[in-house]
């Protein structure tokens, strides 16, 4: 993933917390490092991680994910999240 930039989530550097001393750490591909995962869990996992949570893939919209396709989702419908 690497260290946030303003490139990656925008205004970032104006969050409390924010410290322009982080180490500039380089982000790595997940696919090159998930070699067990399926292409569709990866694409899951990249929308999952991205750091601007307005950007970031929702509950809902997540679990209509192709990775989650083989599951029966009738369990989960009179579940409220």
């Amino acid at each position: 993933m690497g260290t946030p930039s303003e490139t990656l989530w925008k205004d970032v550097t104006k969050l409390k917390d924010f410290k322009p001393t982080f180490p500039k750490w380089r982000g790595g591909e997940l696919d090159l490092m998930s070699h067990k995962l399926s292409k569709e869990g990866i694409d899951l996992m990249k929308k999952m991680l991205i750091y601007d949570p307005v950007e970031r893939i929702t509950t809902e919209s997540a679990l209509e994910h192709p990775f989650f396709d083989s599951i029966d989702k009738s369990k989960f419908a009179d579940r409220d999240y």
